[in-house]
């Protein structure tokens, strides 16, 4: 008696290749452009994704497996809307993400074949980092009578824009209300900080007394309770009288001719 005969077919195992889809928060100035993704993805914190994915075949199922953080979730089946006319791939939307995420999708196809591995899809929220300031006093040294005009020239410089900028001032150890010095209009990534200072006079110092000075400036992050906030380098500034401060720079200038000399 003949055997029946059998045929083995060998089919592809399902895969697929992903691009994200960015919808940044409002506050960021960032034209949203397709993601492909290679290997960890380092998203800015807040910004809500579509998965788009292209299958090597027609899919008949996608299992998602959430892990956020230490957390994983109960895994979700993308329904028959998500999967693509053809079969080969599909759309998944993500929450805003405000934590690190693996999304693990498990591949069904139309063969009945699993995917051997699920796919990995691992997402870094990038926080949003407060401005850097690069900002020096201009011409003006550390001693100041009641008069002064205390000037600062540098570049504050923040990867979605600068918001405000502003000097903050601790009279003898008593914090002063902050002094706004500039509020970009355009909010630019990069800011030039000159023609502004800090008007004494206005504050009714007196000689003796001790100033520590710092200009700060904020971003425009608002998914928080408050913007992130960069600080410059702190100046202790001694008040003193006119007199002192001429007697100040005459010895300065005795000190660098006998240095010249």
């Amino acid at each position: 008696r003949s055997e029946p005969k059998l045929r083995i077919q060998v089919v592809d195992n399902p895969t697929v290749e992903m691009v994200l889809h960015p919808k940044y928060p409002a506050y960021m100035p960032r034209t949203p452009v397709p993601l492909p993704v290679t290997g960890a993805m380092h998203i800015p914190y807040g910004t809500q994704l579509t998965v788009e994915a292209k299958a090597n075949k027609p899919l008949q199922a996608v299992y998602v497996d959430v892990i956020s953080g230490s957390k994983a979730l109960p895994t979700q089946v993308l329904g028959p809307e998500a999967i693509a006319e053809d079969g080969k791939g599909f759309r998944c939307a993500l929450e805003p993400l405000y934590s690190d995420v693996t999304l693990l999708f498990t591949l069904h196809d139309t063969d009945g074949v699993r995917s051997n591995e699920p796919v990995r899809l691992v997402l870094v929220a990038a926080m949003d980092e407060a401005p850097q300031l690069a900002v020096q006093l201009d011409g003006i040294d550390r001693a100041i009578t009641p008069q002064a005009r205390v000037p600062f020239v540098g570049q504050i410089t923040d990867d979605y824009g600068v918001g405000r900028v502003w000097a903050e001032l601790v009279v003898d150890q008593q914090l002063r209300s902050p002094i706004p010095l500039a509020e970009p209009a355009a909010h630019p990534a990069s800011f030039a900080l000159r023609d502004v200072a800090v008007e004494m006079p206005e504050l009714e110092l007196k000689p003796g007394q001790k100033v520590l000075l710092t200009v700060k400036a904020s971003d425009l992050y608002d998914l928080g309770s408050a913007a992130n906030v960069g600080n410059s380098e702190r100046w202790l500034l001694e008040v003193v009288t006119p007199d002192q401060l001429r007697a100040i720079l005459e010895a300065r200038e005795l000190t660098l001719r006998q240095r010249f000399e």
